[in-house]
């Protein structure tokens, strides 16, 4: 176990634009960055894009031959037996991770089993509620499945033109975001529903998280990050990153730098009074 002083709530400073006032840095915490990771004299680890959290409340990051779990006090790395991740993601108590085409479980109760072989090597894999979705790549479109551990079946959902950057359920409706529009398919059926995005605000959308609370959709694209929040489109930020949601607010990932920020719901959800503002993390 690897654990650190400088993992214990760093505070992020943040630029934002000039007619703005001033933010508290409490709306903002630094979960990882590289000035961290060098503090711990942590070798240089080249992560997956992609982050998740657990039925724990724990970031889950991943390198190809490690998983982290990662929280205010530190973090935890595991090196699966498999000995190579490709991809990973969590479901409900769950984590999943995958060895090529091997799709192999970490539970708490049973600790790390194999489940199947699928029948191609996805190139995204997202959970959802006893599912793990996976995306391929076919003849020049995107196939997108539903793999389904208890049963160890593989189902597939739909193919598509545009690269899917999240799928996700709400409502017994399954959201599929890809980089250019929104899908909707009712759970059990085959036909679903369009929704392009607004081009005039973006053009490519990188990845999604959801808010399932508030029934917010977050947007990570070329032109920053934005929000669909009570019919209407707002811009969150400048940055962008791979998204995700937890009950705390925004993680905001980007696995070049690397770093992991979270952005809270005091400074997403403001009180009626609030001057909105653009921010610039820095």
């Amino acid at each position: 176990m690897k654990r650190n002083s400088l993992f214990i709530l760093l505070l992020l400073t943040v630029t934002i634009t000039a007619f703005a006032q001033e933010i508290s840095v409490a709306y903002f915490d630094i979960l990882l960055s590289r000035q961290i990771l060098d503090a711990a004299h942590t070798k240089q680890i080249a992560f997956i894009d992609n982050i998740c959290v657990t039925g724990s409340r724990r970031i889950m990051l991943a390198s190809k031959d490690s998983l982290y779990l990662l929280g205010y006090g530190g973090y935890v790395s595991y090196k699966p037996k498999a000995g190579n991740v490709s991809l990973f993601t969590t479901s409900g108590d769950n984590a999943y991770y995958l060895n090529n085409r091997k799709l192999i479980e970490l539970s708490p109760q049973n600790g790390e089993k194999m489940i199947m072989t699928l029948s191609s090597s996805p190139k995204k894999v997202w959970g959802g509620k006893d599912v793990v979705y996976a995306s391929s790549i076919e003849k020049g479109k995107y196939g997108l499945w539903a793999i389904f551990p208890s049963s160890r079946i593989q189902k597939k959902l739909l193919l598509l033109n545009n690269q899917p950057v999240n799928v996700f359920e709400h409502g017994g409706i399954i959201y599929v975001v890809t980089s250019k529009e929104l899908l909707m398919m009712v759970v059990g059926a085959n036909q679903y529903a369009t929704v392009p995005f607004p081009q005039n605000l973006f053009s490519q959308v990188y990845s999604a998280a959801i808010d399932h609370q508030r029934e917010a959709l977050y947007l990570s694209s070329n032109k920053g990050l934005f929000r669909f929040y009570e019919k209407e489109f707002q811009k969150v930020s400048n940055d962008n990153g791979t998204l995700y949601y937890d009950q705390d607010g925004l993680l905001l990932y980007n696995n070049k730098e690397p770093s992991v920020i979270r952005i809270r719901n005091a400074f997403l959800y403001p009180k009626k009074d609030t001057k909105e503002v653009i921010i610039e993390l820095r």
